[in-house]
Parts: structure tokens; sequence; C-alpha cells
């Protein structure tokens, strides 16, 4: 019958393995049928939705073959399992994802209040007849820097970058000063507002800049870096290594050239240390992490192969898409987005 249509997107394949022994059958493994799987693609456009789809699979799957259990375990403690799993993944989503949000309302209100503190040595504003006011003014200056940072991307890993954020913040404030500037009320004011907006900005910035240098170098100190080697050649490969040099995300142990002609002793300043066709020596004489895999030409299924037959485990192979190849080297993106799955 095929697959259950029970089952979204999770647990599908588990279940049709399962009615295919209980049938009488075997399931094999073919090393000759290959698929690419772009791992986490359809997740990615929505996390919790795939990871609710994930434990309701797990549901209906504790549910279809409960006589595989033998009745151990009852129904209800088995679910309560799965929902505390689901309630502990979307607690650690939401801190993950808002955590940020969090951090930039207590330094945006925190340096506003500090700046009318130092400005005004009193901190009778917050509780006299200007209270209001000021609850009023903290409310704006919030809404503008959050307003911004969420309408550019500051939020997103893949849009972030130092210059959109300074954007963005030099966006809040015009926007905050165009709140507030014709309140006459607010005139005495208005030069701790800038000041304020100006530290805000410095301060949003500095600490998302500062914090993943410090726990770079926190994990460096403590575990040891990725041991990562390059297979490709050309602009695309450059870019790459570029990214890996600048965001400090692991060792490059070496170059693996996509070509047995002209192939060079280094490349970009790192050792050659091997081609494509000696791609398991490469991995016999060296403890590898991380195979990027930067080539136009597809192989994947060969680099599956060598990893397979070598019965090497813990590798991460992180490829180009081949739509970046079509572009010119001057048209492609600073960072070079890598499709990853796990061997």
């Amino acid at each position: 019958h095929g697959f259950d249509e029970q089952f979204f997107m999770y647990g599908e394949d588990i279940d049709l393995c399962w009615r295919v022994r209980e049938k009488g059958y075997e399931v094999w493994y073919h090393p000759l049928t290959q698929i690419i799987h772009r791992k986490g693609q359809s997740s990615a456009r929505s996390p919790l939705r795939s990871r609710f789809a994930f434990y309701e699979a797990m549901v209906i799957f504790s549910k279809k073959y409960r006589h595989i259990r033998g009745g151990f375990f009852p129904d209800w403690l088995i679910l309560i399992g799965i929902i505390f799993l689901s309630i502990q993944y979307t607690a650690r989503w939401l801190f993950r994802h808002f955590l940020p949000v969090f951090i930039d309302l207590i330094i945006i209100n925190t340096t506003l209040w500090i700046g009318m503190l130092l400005r005004f040595n009193d901190n009778s504003l917050y509780l006299g007849e200007h209270a209001s006011k000021m609850q009023g003014v903290h409310c704006l200056i919030t809404l503008s820097f959050l307003l911004m940072f969420f309408y550019n991307g500051i939020y997103s890993k893949k849009r972030y970058t130092m210059t959109n954020a300074l954007n963005s913040s030099f966006l809040a404030t015009l926007l905050f000063f165009a709140m507030v500037y014709f309140v006459k009320s607010l005139a005495f004011s208005r030069v701790v507002f800038a000041l304020s907006s100006i530290m805000i900005s410095l301060l949003l910035i500095a600490y998302r800049e500062l914090i993943p240098l410090i726990v770079h170098r926190f994990k460096r100190l403590v575990f040891s870096p990725e041991r990562i080697v390059v297979l490709g050649s050309g602009a695309i490969s450059a870019k790459i290594i570029k990214n890996i040099e600048t965001q400090k995300s692991g060792d490059i142990i070496g170059i693996v050239w996509d070509s047995n002609s002209s192939v060079p002793s280094e490349y970009q300043g790192y050792q050659v240390i091997g081609t494509y066709e000696t791609l398991r020596t490469v991995f016999q004489n060296h403890k590898v992490d991380m195979l990027l895999i930067a080539t136009q030409q597809p192989w994947y299924s060969w680099v599956i192969d060598v990893l397979s037959n070598q019965k090497i485990k813990n590798v991460t192979i992180r490829w180009v898409s081949h739509e970046l190849f079509e572009k010119a080297p001057e048209e492609l993106p600073d960072e070079i987005e890598l499709l990853d799955f796990a061997v």
C-alpha cells in the first residue's frame, strides 16, 4: 500500500519497513541506489511545525505498533514522555530565538535610564509628574529599535551583518527622534535621547560581535576545533576558505584538488593533500571532522562511497549548491551557504 498517510513528515519510512517485515519480507540496503537528501530544507521553513509533526509521528507510531511493546509501558506513560520532549524542545526554541530580543530590551531601557540619571542626577523623573511621559519615551525608543531590527533581519543569522545592524540602529534613531522631536514637554531631554541612542546602538552591536568571539575562544580552549578539508578549487573554494578564516569556525588541515591536472602544492595558503581520486588515502592519513565539497562535479556519491567503504563515521559533509556555480565570481555572495548532511 506504500506510505501511510497518517504520517506527515516523519516516521513514514520506519513504518513502511515495519510493515514489510511483518509481511515476512526483509529490508535490504542497496549501496548502488543513491539519493541526495537536502537535510533540513523543509523543516527550516517552519521549524516549530515540523518538530510538532515529528512528535505527532512518535505518537502515531507508538499507538500503531503497541503490540510490539507487549504492553509493558502503558500508552499514557509514553504519551506523557512525548509531550515532555515536545515541551522541552519548544522551551529551548523560544529561549534561543527570543533571548536576543530580551537582551535588547534590557540594554535599550537600562541605557536610557542611566542616561537620564546621569543628566539630571535625580530619579524623580520616573516617579513624579513626568513618570507617564518617561514610560512613553521608553516604549517609543524600544519600539523604534525592535521594529527596525526585525524589519532588517537582525534577529536572523543569515541576514545579520555589522553593516546591517549599524544601518538599522541609525534608522531606529531617526524614527525615535521623529516621534519625540515635536513633543515640547520632552525638549529638556533631547540631548540625553541622542546620546542614549548612540550608546544603545553601540551596545546592541558590540554584544552581538563580542559574545560569539568569547564563546569561540572558550570552545577552542576547552574543545579541539573541527578539522576541515576543502574539496575543490576556484572562486567558490576561495570564498569558503575566507569565510572559515573570518568566522574562525575550524582548522583547515588541507585542500583536496578536484582535478588531476596542474595540481599545485598549495592553495590559498593551505597544503594540497590530495586529489579527488586519492580521497580514500586522505581519510586514512588525516583525522577529518568535516568535508566541504566546493566543486561543480557531481561527486557526492563518490564521497559517500569512500566514507562507507572506509567505515568512516562522524564526518560531516557540507556542499555548495550547484546554482552558485552558474554565477560569475563577482556575483558570488560574501558568505557561501553550505548544505549539509552527516555520515
